[in-house]
């Protein structure tokens, strides 16, 4: 996420991803959860 300059903000159980666009913020939010489906299951 860091590499395609997107902001990351951790608070608690939350985190955001900061992203310049809805294209880039739909993109992140399926690298997220391909990403944590994959590590918690």
């Amino acid at each position: 996420m860091k590499s395609r300059d997107h902001r990351i903000v951790r608070y608690a159980d939350d985190i955001l991803i900061l992203c310049g666009s809805e294209s880039a913020a739909a993109n992140a939010l399926k690298v997220a959860t391909d990403y944590l489906d994959g590590t918690l299951n």
